[in-house]
């Protein structure tokens, strides 16, 4: 009987733990991560302790962390698919892409509708140099999302766009950064992707017209045209730092 209370005892300092956490995660993150240490230590194998701490690691760049976390939550229930997908966003950041991929896989066989599994499936895919799949990928998630300017449409839409370039289908890309660029987003990334797809796109097109000189200049100031206006009217960047922004807040508290 003793034992029981005790755990007991513990189950229930674990939750004020867990409490405290979540109330002070936005504006002390580091004493939120004390309370949910403490509060792990407290009851090991509580799923929702697990993954509030491992999604706090995470924001905090302690990807390592966070993966082991994530693993004793799939120790404990292999079928959480929020785990899973998180568990792929740490390996991909740890650049082990062919456990990203498998964790992202599971995730969305799980939940087809996961879109942080499917973007770093794509991603996995990009860092392997598979650019047909990766490309497949990102238009699964745009397929998904509301279209620009979300800021996650944006980035989606880069990715896609470099994953064209690669697969020799510049005049795609040219036409997903010009609908990048119309929407706002004419950072440097963009216009030097939007540049890239121009060249080739031309260079393939002079091939065909003989190298004509006054096509290459028409075509030049059309596009640098473009370019100028955009950078005039354009306020938005793509976020480099993609994924940070989309893990999952906490499910209580002041989060």
């Amino acid at each position: 009987m003793t034992g029981a209370t005790d755990v007991d005892r513990d189950c229930a300092a674990a939750r004020v733990e867990l409490q405290r956490a979540q109330l002070v995660l936005q504006k002390r993150p580091a004493d939120a991560l004390a309370s949910l240490l403490e509060a792990k230590r407290l009851d090991p194998r509580s799923v929702e302790i697990l993954l509030e701490l491992a999604r706090v690691q995470l924001r905090l760049g302690r990807f390592a962390d966070a993966l082991e976390c994530f693993s004793r939550v799939l120790a404990l229930d292999g079928a959480c698919p929020e785990a899973l997908a998180l568990a792929a966003l740490c390996h991909l950041r740890l650049e082990n892409h062919e456990a990203g991929l498998a964790d992202a896989s599971r995730a969305l066989d799980i939940e087809p509708g996961d879109l942080v599994a499917a973007e770093v499936l794509a991603d996995c895919h990009r860092a392997l140099g598979r650019w047909h799949e990766a490309a497949a990928a990102c238009r699964a998630v745009l397929a998904r999302l509301p279209g620009l300017p979300d800021p996650r449409c944006a980035r989606v839409s880069l990715k896609l766009a470099q994953c064209l370039l690669r697969l020799g289908m510049h005049q795609e890309a040219w036409e997903r950064t010009g609908e990048l660029v119309e929407s706002g987003y004419a950072d440097s990334k963009v216009r030097a992707l939007r540049r890239e797809a121009l060249a080739l796109s031309k260079g393939a097109l002079m091939g065909a017209l003989g190298k004509t000189s006054l096509v290459d200049r028409m075509v030049l100031f059309l596009a640098d045209k473009h370019l100028l206006r955009a950078q005039a009217a354009g306020r938005r960047s793509v976020d480099p730092g993609q994924h940070r922004n989309d893990v999952p807040a906490s499910k209580g508290g002041a989060s």
